[in-house]
């Protein structure tokens, strides 16, 4: 209650005490006030909100993601000059109608659970394979950890497929590659997934 003081004055003068206890006369207020329980609405709120993370929104798998971060040709010739040459490793690549691209995209595991050596297929490892052209060079270009840095590292496969590193990806974590492709004419991008790894797809 708050605290009075008449001072001789008609009408005392009242100050109003503000501190915790407050707040939990208002709260158990509310709760004489209507016929549900403020408190209890709260934490039904609360904990329901929970159980739709868990089991709508939270992913309790591992996923493996590829996303393509940049895809910038390295020559852009736009005229058609006959004197003019490009050579790659001795090889006309202007004349043969070939392009040389960097393509950098970033390997992560999006999902709620890791990623195990475990759980790569030995017989169907996750590869990126060119549905035209062909590798000249693939490199690690980042990590989020010192783990990934030593171990995953590209490994091709002939000319055309690149596989990806079976290694340990916790959730959250990632490594990026980057390539040097030759290649013809295209519209979009020149890659196709295949490969298996358990719980994701």
């Amino acid at each position: 209650p708050p605290t009075c003081i008449t001072l001789g004055l008609t009408n005392p003068i009242c100050i109003a005490k503000t501190n915790s206890m407050s707040i939990i006369s208002n709260i158990a207020a509310l709760d004489r006030k209507f016929a549900w329980s403020f408190l209890g609405f709260v934490l039904a709120v609360f904990f329901g909100g929970i159980t739709i993370y868990n089991e709508f929104i939270k992913n309790p798998n591992p996923s493996l993601s590829v996303q393509i971060l940049s895809d910038t040709n390295v020559l852009d010739v736009r005229e058609n000059v006959p004197e003019l040459k490009i050579l790659y490793d001795d090889v006309d690549i202007k004349s043969l109608s070939q392009t040389l691209s960097v393509v950098v995209f970033k390997v992560q595991n999006l999902g709620g659970a890791p990623l195990l050596n475990s759980y790569y297929e030995e017989k169907a490892v996750p590869t990126l394979t060119l549905t035209s052209g062909k590798f000249i060079k693939v490199e690690q270009v980042g990590t989020t950890n010192d783990y990934l840095t030593t171990s995953a590292q590209p490994v091709l496969v002939g000319q055309s497929s690149l596989q990806l590193p079976k290694v340990i990806l916790e959730p959250g974590e990632s490594y990026t590659l980057k390539a040097l492709l030759l290649h013809g004419p295209r519209s979009g991008l020149p890659f196709k997934a295949t490969g298996k790894v358990a719980g994701t797809k």
